[in-house]
């Protein structure tokens, strides 16, 4: 089986599996998102959307960029 016919079986499985399933985490860009997932892995969704609010007030996309890309 190839990788793409592995994801898509994957993914087929999962929508079985996970019908109603949905981001709880609140973004509106996708680099957003992609702090949020980070963010996630440490706390509960709920409180990434309660954090997240003042940091990304205080964070512009091009400061956040070269973070995202190599991180420490």
């Amino acid at each position: 089986m190839t990788k793409e016919k592995l994801a898509i079986e994957v993914i087929k499985r999962l929508k079985t599996a996970y019908p109603r399933t949905d981001c709880t985490l609140e973004y509106d860009e996708a680099w957003k998102l992609l702090v949020s997932v980070r963010l996630a892995a440490q706390c509960t969704d709920a409180r990434v959307n309660v954090v997240v609010v003042d940091l990304f007030k205080n964070i512009l996309p091009s400061r956040l960029s070269p973070m995202l890309m190599f991180p420490t």
